[in-house]
């Protein structure tokens, strides 16, 4: 332990210390100087006008002090980079002014020399020098300058960026962003230099997709978009028309749809690779199989209508939907039937039902399919007799689905009458009436065509176009009628102008 004596100038050090301790600033009356702001190894004078008594610094490393002979000024001096806090007392004890000092690591001068060097050639930004600070005011012409302008006010204390980004570059960023998203619904504008997402997104991963767009244009993004999940993606996509045919069709015209079936839809020994279509009997055919199968058609319009034509088969029903790549699709045709049960009433589907969800790849569409048939059970009361087929399949262009084995032929062999609340609008109806299906002579077959629809032409081209086209209607029609047309419309027929040129012309005018 050092057990040197104190010194003089060490115990008026530590009085002053007491002093401050026992007098908080709060008691500090009549201040007049304000907060002071320096850089390393500069000084300054300050005046005051009382005569100043006792002296303190919180810090002696930052800056130091001395009182001039007359005891009104009072002159500082910067020696390292901090902050302190000057205290004057009056010659009558009394504390008259705490002043919060900070000094700075660089000359002023320096710094407005260095930002000038930095970012001069820019003519929409100034530099502002006021109280020991440079302030930067007016518009920078991109983000990056920005971004540039607030790093280096990060590093320099004595900078204070007050520039915006120029409206017209904020409106070309969000517009790009806003572009890149292409989210209907979700909208980009900018605040305060700051870039911000808002509006409605139909899923979380719509909206984490569009905060990871914008966040390529500009990583300070504010994400501040409302998610409301509804299973379905908005925006611009190639739509797909799917042309559903449900068939009743004579065994023996099958194999002329040339059916190509997948791999495996056949018990071992069984027929496949289109050559099935001629059995017959009870039990037979695919419906007898007793597990539904898939295959595919290249040219099943024509071969509908073949058939159709020469009596082998029959269209049941025939639903088109359309629906954009990648959202799914429902058709369903029949009715609700009520059941009661003590107090309350219940409902039960009976009828077709087709669910679907394709997807375009390349000028093919991959295929989501969920076909359904279910009917009042002839035996259980209340009951309800569903066939389904859910399944997955690439389809080529030009090609369409086939499944079949939906509804066997033992299902309904015994239906001597429509069953009891069954629809007679749905395409069951005319199934269960047809004694060739009752007795296992013709199979259900449902196709699914899906076809890969182009985008319709603008509004504007369109109207152009029914225009011309109406003019021409009415001007074959009659001339009478198409002075009037014109002349509703505003216009010289060009007729008309053409006989006054011609008239001019003759006379030499």
């Amino acid at each position: 332990m050092d057990h040197r004596p104190w010194t003089g100038k060490g115990i008026k050090i530590l009085l002053l210390f007491v002093f401050l301790v026992h007098s908080p600033l709060s008691t500090v009356h009549g201040q007049s100087l304000s907060p002071q702001t320096l850089s390393r190894g500069e000084s300054k004078t300050l005046t005051v006008d009382y005569e100043i008594g006792d002296v303190a610094v919180t810090d002696p490393e930052v800056v130091d002090f001395a009182v001039q002979d007359n005891r009104r000024h009072i002159y500082l001096n910067a020696r390292g980079e901090g902050a302190a806090t000057l205290t004057l007392w009056d010659s009558e004890g009394k504390p008259r002014d705490a002043v919060p000092i900070t000094v700075y690591g660089e000359d002023l001068n320096g710094l407005l020399q260095a930002a000038r060097r930095d970012f001069g050639y820019f003519p929409a930004l100034e530099f502002l020098v006021e109280d020991r600070t440079i302030r930067v005011v007016g518009n920078a012409p991109s983000h990056y300058v920005y971004e540039r302008l607030e790093e280096f006010a990060a590093k320099h204390p004595q900078i204070i960026n007050e520039a915006a980004i120029a409206e017209p570059v904020l409106d070309t960023l969000t517009g790009s962003i806003e572009k890149a998203i292409g989210i209907p619904g979700i909208k980009v504008r900018p605040v305060r230099n700051r870039i911000v997402l808002e509006g409605v997104a139909y899923s979380q991963a719509q909206a984490n997709k569009a905060l990871e767009i914008a966040k390529l244009y500009n990583p300070n993004t504010l994400n501040l978009i409302e998610v409301r999940e509804k299973n379905r993606s908005p925006g611009r996509e190639k739509m797909v028309q799917l042309d559903i045919f449900f068939m009743e069709i004579q065994k023996s015209a099958l194999k002329t749809f040339g059916i190509q079936w997948a791999p495996g839809s056949f018990p071992a020994g069984g027929p496949a690779n289109g050559a099935f279509g001629g059995a017959g009997g009870e039990g037979g055919g695919i419906a007898g199989l007793g597990q539904s199968l898939i295959g595919f058609v290249l040219n099943v319009i024509p071969k509908i209508r073949f058939a159709r034509e020469h009596g082998v088969g029959r269209v049941l029903e025939n639903p088109t939907l359309f629906v954009k790549s990648g959202d799914p699709a429902e058709f369903f045709s029949g009715v609700q039937i009520p059941y009661f049960s003590q107090d309350s009433v219940q409902f039960k589907e009976v009828g077709v039902k087709v669910e679907a969800e394709p997807i375009i790849s390349g000028g093919d569409v991959d295929l989501k399919l969920n076909t359904s048939i279910s009917s009042p059970s002839p035996h259980i009361q209340g009951g309800i007799n569903t066939h389904s087929v859910n399944t997955t399949a690439y389809i080529p262009s030009g090609h369409a689905a086939v499944l079949g084995g939906i509804l066997s032929n033992q299902d309904v062999k015994t239906y001597n009458r429509i069953p009891r609340d069954m629809v007679t609008a749905s395409a069951l109806f005319t199934l269960f009436l047809s004694k060739d299906f009752q007795t296992s002579k013709s199979e259900l077959v449902v196709f699914v065509l899906p076809k890969i629809v182009d985008e319709p032409a603008p509004a504007g081209a369109a109207q152009k176009d029914w225009e011309v086209m109406e003019e021409k209607i009415i001007r074959d029609r009659s001339m009478k009628e198409y002075l009037d047309y014109m002349k509703k419309k505003g216009g010289v027929p060009e007729i008309v102008t053409s006989r006054r040129r011609s008239w001019k012309e003759k006379r030499g005018l």
